[in-house]
């Protein structure tokens, strides 16, 4: 699969693991306890020793390697969608970016700024996929992705970021999708 598909839309070659489950279950691997669950921490899907054999496994047939990690561990952050689970759309990952709150007092903000949401949706997941030669930024003879939004971003206000919507979208220098009368 990883050489059969390979174009700039459509790649094969990466396994993605899944180191813990989600916050809202009670999956995700935290420090602390999960607030009302003394005891709770979540729980990692693998050993590190398993992780390690399957990590180097895919290493060695040459897959590129991501890894959910939902709880308190420190990576590098490229953003996405764990659809079909969540929406794809990138629209509501910045909203709840702009808006997440903690869950209790005193705990950290960890909030990021529109400006970090967008590198970590362009740049940096186009670092993450070994693809930051080819896309991920507005320069000279990378590919020309794209999206024009109804409004200016950078002034919308965090809480207002949902009606945010894209009316014009190009991928490689070729326009794919414009908002024409709701349609």
């Amino acid at each position: 699969m990883r050489d059969t598909f390979q174009s700039s839309h459509v790649r094969g070659g990466a396994v993605k693991l899944f180191m813990d489950g989600v916050i809202e279950a009670y999956a995700a691997l935290m420090l602390e306890d999960y607030a009302g669950q003394p005891g709770n921490t979540g729980s990692a899907n693998f050993t590190a020793e398993h992780f390690d054999r399957m990590a180097l496994e895919a290493d060695r047939l040459g897959l590129q390697i991501f890894v959910h990690a939902i709880g308190d561990a420190g990576a590098w952050l490229a953003f996405g969608s764990d659809w079909p689970v969540v929406s794809q759309s990138p629209i509501l990952g910045i909203y709840a970016g702009l808006n997440r709150q903690p869950w209790l007092p005193g705990l950290p903000d960890q909030r990021q700024t529109l400006e970090q949401l967008i590198a970590g949706y362009t740049r940096d997941a186009a670092y993450a996929e070994f693809q930051e030669a080819d896309k991920g930024m507005i320069r000279a003879g990378m590919l020309a992705d794209l999206v024009l939004f109804s409004e200016d971003i950078f002034e919308t206000p965090p809480a207002g970021f949902e009606r945010v919507t894209p009316v014009l979208t190009v991928c490689d220098g070729r326009i794919v999708y414009r908002y024409r009368d709701g349609v």
